[in-house]
């Protein structure tokens, strides 16, 4: 079971940063030329990106049964 949660920790870190990285894209795309004439007056904005909470921060306690 520890190794499934620490498995599922890593699937976790590797999606918030591939989402990160997709933002800068995002973000990066809309702010250059030419594409910045077409973005704006689209409606395109600039996305965020993905901040943990306080709670989330935070270490679980895990009772494996012992």
């Amino acid at each position: 079971m520890q190794g499934e949660l620490s498995r599922l920790e890593e699937e976790i870190s590797f999606a918030r940063r591939y989402y990160n990285a997709l933002v800068e894209n995002l973000n990066t795309a809309i702010q250059t030329f030419p594409n910045v004439l077409v973005a704006g007056p689209l409606g395109f904005k600039a996305a965020e990106f993905f901040k943990a909470g306080e709670a989330a921060r935070t270490v679980p306690t895990v009772d494996f049964g012992s």
